[in-house]
């Protein structure tokens, strides 16, 4: 029997393990995804419905001992404008951590919805070419691609002299 007769057995060997092993590794990545995922999902609901509600619950407390003259005023403007931004900072908080929109709306009104906050906000036009041929998207591909054009879109804003985006999916 020649080298590169019993050679071959070992490399096809080899190369199955190897294909095995990388199949392992990438059903491994996607289960620690989804339980990322998953996490995310879970901080941003703790978040929406507990803490932001209480902070919510405070606020109005605050505005009827205002109204009833049970507090200085100086004092609840100061306390009002801190809860009015912690609970703009949470809920912009929710949203990144769990596009909710996403599963809401679907990919596409979700981007259209960017496109819209982002044209407010930033004083920029976007244009969205949204082309795709796949009939329904996996909610969790859905949250990833958003996220991708998203801090795509942010980053050409922040970093780009440009005022006009456009991107094709």
């Amino acid at each position: 029997m020649s080298a590169d007769t019993q050679l071959a057995p070992r490399v096809e060997k080899q190369l199955k393990e190897t294909v095995k092993e990388s199949q392992d590794y990438k059903q491994f990545h996607l289960l620690l995804i989804n339980e990322q995922e998953e996490e995310k999902k879970k901080l941003s609901v703790f978040l929406h419905d507990e803490v932001l509600q209480n902070l919510i619950l405070l606020f109005n407390k605050l505005e009827l001992l205002s109204k009833n003259k049970k507090m200085d005023n100086g004092v609840f403007e100061d306390i009002k404008e801190s809860l009015r931004n912690s609970i703009f900072e949470i809920r912009e908080m929710c949203h990144e951590l769990y596009p909710v929109i996403v599963e809401d709306l679907g990919l596409e009104k979700s981007l259209y919805s960017l496109k819209r906050k982002c044209q407010t906000n930033h004083n920029v036009i976007i244009e969205i070419d949204y082309n795709t041929n796949l009939r329904v998207i996996p909610a969790s591909l859905s949250i990833q691609v958003f996220r991708m054009i998203k801090e795509l879109v942010c980053n050409a804003i922040k970093h780009s002299s440009s005022r006009r985006f456009s991107f094709l999916l």
